[in-house]
């Protein structure tokens, strides 16, 4: 690999060699692989105004971050492959079969503008990380523990790519903010906007944690995390990253904060502390977030008259799309009818089962996956917002795509949870008391051990005895 040394290669090696064992030995290692790929996701090399690559310490990782992200999804691959067993095809989502198509399709567009070799890479490149991913997420979550180990492997992404802006704000600090006169962060990202987008679910899920942690003892680290990704957010000026945010923070603060709200003084404090660092910089600018300046009418105008242009495969087959700024749009621009009915499917799947997934948390009875609910619907709508604005949804490599693949596992595990609960429930109604004093439901006593016959614990208990 041109550009890098020995010792870099050698590293790369020994991760490799590391990442295959895991994968072979332990299922559950699945969720640190693709943890590696969603950092790759978060990484892309800044460009200067000719197009050419802004040098930053991480520059030789950043400028191969599909290739990564392809490995990881390869050694998602060879985990599917050593257990069988335990991958469960029938819980494969329906969002994520759209995924793949999105991939697939894009692949056969270029595939028919001539470029066949180009066709044929974007292929083997969603094959190699959109198959393995849709098909092993889902069958990773199998309790509340597993969404939080999960939740905890993106908070630790969060926290290295943190890190890396901080390694790189004592190197070089200006390269963090190459855009809009250097004034708007875009950390380890090639712009300020994908940077708001990646932040803004790293701020959702880290408040999440330092509210519902089952770990007591991580939340103050999570809350300190939880402010340096907002001030983070505040800094990229993306209102973009900001709405998507306040979406994102609505859902984790939703269902409760109660005891832990002694920890938002700790995130106040560093939220201070970082916002002061970064204005001694003088680089921070929170006019343009407040400002009404509309960019994104003429982007989907003119995107718009480029799929009337190329309504069949877009412009994919010549050139890139002018702009950006909408995901379904740009799909009809850059791929067609095709992709863009594709997208648009994807769109009213997803609100589809928001609201499913809404109502089934009225049939969960435990508090904590009453508000993991919360957090997949908060994931879909920060998904959904940002995507009118910004076009990620048809991107190979990108952040919020590795979120809504871990999202829709986790949703489609508290669908079954709420399935099974309503069928226990239905048990329990069937029953009169006499068969209640009979049966060997009766040696956990009466309502009243439990206070009441709405009483979570008595249900839990019901439900331990059923499933033994």
């Amino acid at each position: 690999m041109e550009g890098i040394s020995p010792q870099v290669l050698l590293l790369i090696g020994v991760i490799g060699l590391c990442g295959v064992a895991l994968a072979v030995f332990k299922f559950k290692a699945a969720m640190l692989i693709f943890g590696g790929m969603l950092m790759a996701s978060a990484l892309a090399a800044p460009a200067d105004w000719q197009g050419r690559p802004i040098q930053t310490w991480l520059l030789p990782i950043q400028a191969r971050r599909s290739e990564i992200f392809a490995a990881g999804g390869a050694l998602l691959l060879v985990s599917m492959i050593f257990h069988l067993s335990q991958v469960k095809i029938s819980r494969i989502t329906a969002q994520g079969i759209l995924f793949i198509c999105i991939g697939f399709y894009g692949a056969f567009v270029r595939a028919v503008g001539g470029d066949l070799s180009s066709g044929a890479e974007s292929f083997a490149f969603a094959f190699l990380t959109l198959v393995p991913a849709v098909i092993v997420l889902p069958s990773l979550f199998h309790d509340k523990e597993d969404a939080i180990k999960f939740l905890r492997i993106i908070g630790l992404v969060s926290i290295a790519w943190i890190a890396a802006c901080a390694v790189q704000f004592v190197v070089r600090w200006k390269v963090l903010v190459v855009s809009g006169g250097y004034t708007r962060f875009n950390g380890m990202l090639a712009n300020p906007q994908h940077a708001g987008a990646f932040l803004a679910f790293c701020v959702t899920t880290t408040a999440f944690l330092m509210l519902n942690d089952t770990k007591a003892r991580y939340r103050p680290i999570w809350a300190c995390v939880a402010a340096v990704n907002m001030v983070l957010v505040l800094w990229t000026g993306s209102r973009t990253g900001l709405g998507m945010s306040a979406i994102g923070l609505a859902s984790a603060f939703y269902s409760r904060i109660g005891r832990s709200i002694i920890l938002l003084p700790i995130a106040g404090i560093v939220l201070v502390a970082a916002m002061s660092v970064i204005q001694g910089t003088g680089t921070f600018n929170v006019e343009r977030l407040t400002s009404t300046q509309d960019t994104r009418t003429r982007a989907w105008a003119v995107l718009w008259e480029e799929f009337l242009e190329r309504p069949m495969f877009g412009t994919a087959m010549a050139e890139q799309t002018s702009f950006s700024e909408n995901s379904l749009l740009m799909a009809l621009a850059g791929f067609g009818i095709g992709m863009g009915l594709i997208v648009l499917a994807q769109i009213l799947l997803m609100l589809f089962k928001s609201i499913i997934i809404y109502k089934a948390r009225f049939s969960l009875h435990d508090p904590d996956e009453k508000r993991l609910a919360d957090l997949v619907v908060g994931f879909a709508g920060m998904y959904l917002f940002g995507a009118m604005l910004e076009g990620y949804m048809i991107s190979r490599v990108s952040a919020p795509l590795a979120f809504l693949l871990i999202s829709s596992g986790l949703g489609a595990w508290l669908e079954r949870r709420a399935r099974d609960e309503r069928a226990i429930d239905r048990e329990l109604l069937e029953l009169d008391p006499a068969q209640l004093e009979q049966d060997d439901l009766s040696e956990y006593g009466d309502f009243s051990d439990y206070g009441g016959p709405g009483d979570t614990g008595r249900h839990d208990a019901l439900t331990d005895s059923r499933v033994a």
